[in-house]
């Protein structure tokens, strides 16, 4: 039994054991980790303000794939922090094997909706939307 968890204070993405606290791995992203993992299927999938999503091995915390939403990678301080301006500040959702996510942090820059196949990291369709910049936990509904 493991409890993963990112942090936004070191980039990192963590499993331990559930019942000794004890660390197993921790991975380390190029910028801060805002919301917790997404499981499925023996992956572990997060988004980083980096820029990039992340797929790894929630065995032993190996890279699967990793994929950069941003358009290009521009960095820019911010909170004392260097970050991307297309941050993945969403969480990874996956449904029917597909990743879907946000990136993006100002509207005027451009936004993008991603969504990527669950296994393999391959890009399904990126879209620029507008007028908005999503932060938080993605949803799913049938309808």
């Amino acid at each position: 039994d493991s409890v993963y968890f990112g942090s936004s204070s070191d980039d990192k993405v963590y499993c331990l054991d559930s019942k000794t606290g004890e660390e197993r791995w921790a991975y380390y992203t190029d910028g801060p980790v805002r919301l917790a993992p997404t499981l499925n299927n023996g992956k572990v999938y997060v988004g980083s303000d980096d820029g990039n999503a992340y797929c790894l091995s929630a065995k032993d915390g190996s890279l699967i794939w990793k994929y950069q939403a941003a358009p290009e990678n521009y960095r820019l301080s911010g909170n004392g922090r260097v970050v991307s301006k297309w941050p993945v500040r969403t969480g990874v959702l996956i449904r029917d094997g597909i990743a879907y996510f946000g990136a993006g942090l100002f509207k005027w820059e451009g936004v993008y909706l991603c969504a990527l196949d669950a296994e393999t990291g391959e890009e399904i369709w990126k879209n620029k939307v507008e007028n908005l910049t999503p932060q938080g936990y993605l949803l799913a509904s049938p309808e």
